[in-house]
């Protein structure tokens, strides 16, 4: 048996290569006889089946494997033993030492047992990520420090440091439950190490079951054709396993090599071997090499190779060990045509550097400088675009976009590749199901309930999940409905009282699902209260809306709500076994879940986890016989979430999908005829090196250990090689946020560098492309755009260009110039955004207006045009929004504040009015006792402290009132008295049934305006005035008087606020109604606003003519669809505070420049996208509109 070696520095040359060793063997042997090829990767597997296919027309019947398992099944056919022993890889590991690190306290290392400590509160993370990271450690030293684990198991100690002494009690205690592991399953385990030394004493010593005779000939003679494919590097282990398996297995190893001048005097393979020709012995690891734990340079290194090449250098010289430097070159050198082309044979002849170049920069090497990934991507999409229409025979497989960070670019590709009308398809490998499966995001959901407080936002993002959704079969609308119930109802967290008291939080069922969920039902037997009613049954009180009244939506939630707490529930035991854990998640993960149709790969995902909890039952087997062993449910959130992590993911089908998408990972040469590396900005590549002080390969360096930054240098130096036709570099040259520029990384400005001094010209600089930040950029239309060495600056996106040409004002010209089908293309970009207008209509319909609409309007016109005619900010929120607030109130907030205030005043008028004397006192305990119950209301220590504060506040506001309701009992007396007087229907408070004073009703004030619709036009509209206004008398013959009770706590101005606007507009709808005018007749009316200590009293006496003129104005402007126009009341007042209108009419520009420095700080959302303007004559329009209100 024998081991070959070939090199090359194309990846097609050793698949060629390899394929002829396949099928010719396959014409010799058994035609059932798999060959095994053991490859780093799927995507390689996935490449060679493609190229077996191109090249051979079939490629079937081939055993592809990954290191790891490949080495052992090749163990196994030499082990003559009918049970072969179970693996004991990395995971069981890891399971072990969990073990180990939650059971030995007594005797667990101190470094460890300071770091962990079970008190705190992430211990479960902790105690989980160090397993991990200690298992992949001690896989790390079997691989590459073999002489330290055969030191360790001999009880000595290399590098004498406490550390390492902590490292080798944990591995050696590792060996042991192994063994207890053993003996508890009737199995076996042994890691591959510890298998293959096993297996190689027993060849050695000749043993009896694999019979005797000579070393080579003590186990069985396979003769089977192994071929390893495209490795860079090998650790220490296999390259000793492949060694020793040489002698019964034929093994071929094929290996990219960037270089063919290491071995520079080969000239065909079948001249003499390198090994005899005394140049090359430069190449075999040296005495002082080996010590020093590196290896040297040769001086004659192209540049390049020095910078980048460590990696594959190191792991190149140690497969020569396999084979005594015995080697097949297959190199093949292309034309140097083009930059890219000439920096790949620069690297495999090693040209001389000192010779400057006399290329031009080309297309064939490009560096982009992009303003932000979005930019970025986008940019990639317009190239591919470019590229396709370039070379019609270009197909979408020949171009590969690689990321340095797949979980950050994620979202935007998928925000940019689709975009409609679809025009390049993808796909998109190396996410994990963590991120990418929505079954594995389901799972988190529902641990995240069972260690969380049940709350609404976890309620809610399981719920909105497609599998939660296809097992219960819901619909967004229900959904949406559900969460605004939860919302209204005011749960936050908790199913029930018991579940907020082993929370330790007060023991009542306010805020819970419990106490909703009744309110919800029990509107099905009871009419949710309305007005200032108390009442509730035993604690409940019914909740209603216009959905309640649907059985089957309210049965359905109350269903799933109890579901998933009776599922959730299971989960919540503070410990169990790991059998009982895989019993409970699954069975609950079966409950609450169903794998939608169509998505095959979801299921892959389930069973993998069910696998995983296969394997965690062995921690239940580690323990004696009367020890128990346990597992806290954070733990099985750790442990979910990191298989979840390991399990990868992705869209469409790898290198067949169309463009293919991946992450820029080392050993995955895959040749490409265009590829795109993106992220490849300073600080992102290529990494820092590990500092850990855990690592223990970091206090002595030996051949072959790696950092990350070699690892992704020489990773960029495979990328480098295998871009057949153009290679684009991008990186994020700005940081917009913090306003600074950003560099390329250190790789990308060496290739500059390189390409600057040894390829284009002397003085030659070499160019980067800087991309603009918007799409819409001129620069994307100058001639000069695609040039002779950039081809980047292009953008067939239809909607930049529209916004480009209107940025520029060009739109007009090309709608008159553009053809039919021109203009096809650009319809979905300008959709129609005006409202018909009512002259358009057959028949103008009257429209509904308020008073509070009305004064909404007044106090801010911009934020209530556009909730009216636009829709802006006025619809439902979307789900996730509602459930973002999870916590209960600290303090009574707004409205409820105010109606803690105000009910119980109006409660007490009615009373005081129908000479049934209540104590306010009383009745501002009923209505907090009512609001506690609608858990709208804090409790506990928060309820005492703001019960007792709005007490005090409402006591006041009862002693400011009680002279003002003595006088209103004159109009009692006269029969003057109202309750309430109504034009048109009820738009405010509800008046009480047992109601004893008179309320008075008109019709609705019918107004006839003419206004703007959205198209500039004039048109004329009908509107019709609804309102109300409480407690109105008459006292004697001083005019008509109106009290307006507000929650605010300020002292009334010498000028009317706010307060004034509704009041006075329900007695400007008065006087301009025939039944009004003739109701108040020609007497005054005053004010009386109560604040918290005084109140304001302001009275008007308005003629009827004005009153209706403005009314008619102050509608059409409310109706106005052409555009509103800043003049809050607010904004107004403050300005000319207590001059009145008539005095700062000498102040006409300073209040137009005051004006605009108030709209500057306007920051509401309706105010930056609409952009309003000022009117043409502020001040007169001003005093048009309030002065009105300071007569």
């Amino acid at each position: 048996m024998a081991i070959q070696l070939y090199f090359s520095n194309r990846l097609e040359q050793l698949a060629e290569k390899l394929a002829e060793s396949v099928y010719s063997d396959r014409g010799n042997s058994d035609i059932f006889r798999q060959p095994v090829i053991i490859v780093p990767n799927a995507n390689l597997i996935k490449w060679l089946q493609l190229f077996f296919a191109k090249t051979r027309l079939i490629a079937m019947n081939i055993a592809f494997c990954y290191l790891e398992d490949g080495m052992r099944k090749l163990i196994q056919e030499l082990d003559p033993a009918q049970e072969k022993p179970e693996t004991a890889d990395k995971k069981l590991s890891q399971i072990i030492l969990l073990y180990i690190l939650q059971h030995s306290e007594s005797d667990m290392p101190s470094l460890f047992h300071q770091y962990l400590r079970k008190d705190r509160a992430d211990y479960a993370g902790r105690v989980w990520q160090l397993s991990d990271r200690l298992a992949a450690l001690f896989q790390e030293y079997e691989f590459n420090r073999p002489e330290m684990i055969r030191g360790w198991l001999a009880g000595k100690v290399g590098l004498g440091s406490e550390m390492e002494a902590c490292q080798q009690k944990l591995y050696l205690r590792i060996n042991e439950l192994t063994e207890r592991l053993s003996r508890h399953t009737g199995k076996s385990f042994f890691s591959l190490r510890a298998y293959s030394e096993r297996l190689c004493a027993k060849i050695k010593a000749g043993s009896a079951a694999l019979g005797c005779g000579t070393p080579g000939s003590a186990a069985p003679q396979c003769g089977k054709a192994v071929h390893l494919f495209s490795f860079s590097r090998l650790s220490v282990f296999y390259l000793e396993l492949i060694q020793m398996l040489g002698a019964y297995y034929e093994i071929s190893v094929y290996a990219l090599n960037p270089c063919q001048e290491l071995w520079e005097d080969i000239r065909t393979p079948g001249e003499k071997k390198w090994i005899e020709r005394k140049k090359m012995t430069s190449l075999a690891v040296t005495q002082a090499e080996e010590e020093q734990g590196e290896l040297y340079l040769n001086p004659y290194h192209n540049e390049l190779l020095s910078l980048w090449g460590k990696a594959g250098r190191d792991g190149l010289r140690m497969l020569c060990g396999l084979t005594d430097y015995d080697f097949n070159a297959l190199f093949a050198e292309e034309e140097a045509d083009t930059v890219l082309k000439q920096i790949q044979n620069d690297i495999l002849t090693l040209s001389p550097e000192e010779i400057s170049g006399t290329m031009p920069q080309d297309r064939s090497l490009q560096i982009i400088a992009c303003p932000g990934i979005y930019r970025e991507v986008e940019t990639v999409y317009n190239s591919i675009l470019f590229n396709l229409d370039e070379d019609k025979s270009r197909q979408l497989t020949d171009i590969a976009i690689l990321v340095q960070d797949i979980s950050a670019y994620r979202p935007v590709f998928d925000a940019v590749f689709n975009r409609k009308p679809l025009c390049i398809a993808y796909n998109l490998v190396d996410t994990d199901a963590e991120i990418e499966s929505i079954y594995g995001q389901a799972v988190l959901k529902i641990l995240n309930l069972a260690s969380g407080r049940f709350s609404r936002k976890e309620v809610f993002d399981l719920m909105l999940n497609p599998c939660f959704t296809a097992k219960w079969k819901t619909q967004a609308d229900e959904v949406a409905v559900w969460a605004n119930w939860s919302e209204s109802l005011n749960i936050f967290h908790s199913f029930d009282k018991q579940s907020k008291k082993e929370r330790k939080y007060k023991e009542s069922l306010s805020y819970t699902w419990k106490q909703g969920l009744r309110r919800l039902r029990f509107s099905r037997i009871l009419t949710a209260d309305s007005g200032d009613r108390f009442r509730h049954f035993q604690g409940i009180i019914p909740f209603g809306d216009e959905n309640t009244g649907d059985a089957r939506l309210v049965g359905k939630f109350c269903e799933i709500i109890n579901a998933l707490y009776r599922c959730v529930g299971e989960l919540r035991r503070k410990s169990l076994s790991a059998e009982e854990w895989k019993n409970r998640f699954l069975k609950s993960c079966d409950g609450l879940l169903e794998i939608p149709d169509g998505l095959k790969g979801e299921q892959k995902v389930r069973q993998e986890l069910i696998r995983a909890f296969g394997r965690l039952l062995f921690y239940d087997r580690l323990g004696e016989d009367s020890e128990k062993s346990e597992l806290e449910p954070e733990l099985i959130k750790e442990f979910v979430k990191s298989e979840l992590k390991a399990i990868s993911g992705g869209y469409g089908d790898y290198l067949t999908g169309g463009v293919t998408i991946s992450a820029l990972l080392p050993m995955r040469p895959v040749p490409f005829e265009i590829i795109y590396m993106l992220g490849m900005e300073e600080g992102a590549f290529p990494g820092k090196a590990e500092s850990s002080s855990l690592d223990l390969r970091l206090v002595r360096r030996q051949i072959g250990d790696l950092s990350l930054p070699e690892m992704n240098r020489y990773l960029f130096l495979e990328m480098l090689l295998s871009a057949r036709e153009k290679l684009y570099i991008s990186y994020v040259s700005k940081d917009l946020q913090k306003d600074r520029v950003m560099q390329p990384c250190s790789v990308v400005s060496q290739l500059c560098r390189y390409a600057q001094q040894h390829i284009l010209p002397q003085g030659e600089h070499f160019e980067i492309t800087e991309i603009p930040l918007k799409g819409s950029s001129q620069r994307y239309y100058r001639n000069d755009a695609v040039g002779s060495y950039s081809d980047v600056m292009v953008n067939f996106s239809p909607g930049d260009r529209i916004v480009s040409y209107r940025e520029n004002r060009l739109w007009d010209q090309v709608k008159e110039r553009a053809l039919a089908k021109d203009m096809k293309p650009a319809e979905r970009f300008m959709p129609e955004m005006s409202v018909v207008s009512p002259s358009h209509t057959a028949e103008a319909q009257t429209e509904t207006v308020t008073l509070r609409q009305l004064r909404q309007f007044l106090e801010d016109p911009v934020n209530h045009s556009s909730r009216r005619h636009l829709g802006l900010y006025d619809g439902e929120d979307a789900v996730e929004e509602i459930t973002l607030d999870e916590d209960e109130p600290f303090f009574s907030e707004f409205p409820a504040d105010w109606e803690l205030k105000i009910m119980p005043i109006r409660r007490w008028l009615d009373a005081y009015f129908s000479d049934t004397s209540q104590d306010i006192l009383r009745l501002y305990e009923q209505a907090y006792e009512r609001m506690l119950l609608e858990s709208r209301t804090p409790e506990g220590a928060f309820a005492l402290s703001d019960k007792k504060e709005i007490a005090k506040d409402v006591m006041t506001r009862l002693h400011t009132l009680e002279p003002l309701a003595d006088r209103m009992k004159s109009g009692i007396k006269s029969d003057c008295l109202y309750r309430c007087v109504f034009i048109g229907s009820q738009t405010d408070e509800v008046i009480p049934p047992a109601n004893r004073l008179p309320v008075e009703q008109f019709d609705p004030l019918e107004l006839t305006v003419r206004t703007m619709t959205s198209l500039g036009e004039t048109a004329e509209r009908k509107a019709a005035i609804h309102g109300q206004l409480p407690w109105i008398w008459k006292n004697g013959g001083n005019g008509w008087n109106a009290m307006i009770l507000t929650g605010s706590a300020k002292s009334p101005n010498k000028q009317p606020d706010k307060y004034i606007l509704e009041p006075m507009l329900f007695y400007l709808s008065c006087l301009s109604a025939d039944a009004g005018r003739k109701w108040l007749g020609d007497s005054p009316i005053s004010f009386h606003i109560v604040y918290k200590e005084k109140i304001g009293t302001w009275q008007y006496h308005i003629a009827c003519a004005e009153a209706k003129q403005y009314m008619e104005r102050l509608v059409s402007d409310y109706l106005n669809q052409a555009g509103s126009e800043w003049l809050p009341f607010h904004a107004v007042m403050k300005i000319i505070k207590s001059r009145g209108f008539t005095e700062i009419k000498a102040f006409r520009e300073t209040f137009l420049s005051e004006l605009e420095s108030e709209m500057a700080k306007d920051r509401s959302y309706p105010v930056r996208l609409i952009r309003p303007a000022l009117p043409g004559n502020a001040l007169n329009k001003a005093a048009d509109r309030f002065q009105i209100f300071l007569k």
